[in-house]
């Protein structure tokens, strides 16, 4: 059997979709459609948002869900440094860039729900 699969194509579960949605636009993120879209008179509960060619889903987390549902998302970017200078007095810096032994030159920020967010850029060699 050949599958050809892509992505993954993550799906944040958060509190206040409007809200994240706020967030990641503040960071660069576009918003490219809603639930309300077919949903019209419906709150939004569901976002589809990209940056470059990387794609979220932000959805309402379901009151019976896990309150602490933070997942570790990593974003590969061009110019790492450039990019933490853009976003540094916009989110909570949980480290600055740095280059790591696997390769990467990377920094760590926390969005407003929790989840962790890692940029990073290749480096031509490992550290």
């Amino acid at each position: 059997m050949n599958l050809k699969i892509s992505g993954p194509l993550v799906m944040l579960n958060v509190p206040d979709v409007p809200e994240a949605v706020a967030w990641y636009e503040n960071i660069g993120f576009e918003t490219q459609r809603t639930n309300q879209q077919w949903e019209p008179d419906d709150e939004i509960n569901w976002a589809f948002i990209s940056c470059g060619n990387a794609e979220l889903m932000l959805n309402a987390r379901a009151s019976d869900a896990v309150a602490n549902s933070a997942v570790t998302l990593y974003f590969n970017v061009e110019d790492c440094d450039k990019f933490f200078d853009y976003l540094k007095d916009r989110v909570e810096v949980l480290y600055e860039p740095s280059s790591q032994f696997y390769g990467m030159r990377d920094f760590e920020i926390r969005d407003l729900n929790g989840n962790s967010l890692i940029f990073g850029q290749n480096l031509d060699v490992p550290v």
